[in-house]
């Protein structure tokens, strides 16, 4: 299944931190009213193939220190995470193992 998602990076000391958001459309009772998007976030680890399209491809956003690349992905997958800190419940992620840089009028 293709998949396109917006992905976010925020330049930090030790890591680039990762992360993506998932728009779904809530579509609309009646024509009166405009379909609804719903969204939210989930951290992302990219391979070293998917990090460098999204490296080539990333633009400034308005929030400094922050870039954006919309890719799409067939190869990605959701993977549980035990944090290095005790105190810190297992999470999970999205992994993006391949990526092409879309434009956002693609598709």
């Amino acid at each position: 299944m293709k998949q396109y998602f917006r992905i976010f990076c925020e330049k930090g000391d030790e890591y680039d931190r990762y992360w993506a958001s998932i728009s779904t459309k809530i579509p609309a009772k009646d024509e009166s009213e405009k379909a609804e998007y719903v969204s939210a976030n989930i951290s992302v680890r990219l391979s070293k193939k998917a990090e460098e399209v999204f490296k080539e491809n990333a633009a400034k956003t308005k929030t400094k220190g922050i870039k954006m690349c919309n890719i799409k992905s067939e190869n990605f997958w959701l993977k549980a995470v035990k944090p290095k800190d005790k105190d810190v419940k297992p999470f999970v992620i999205l992994f993006i193992d391949d990526a092409e840089a879309v434009e956002e009028d693609d598709e």
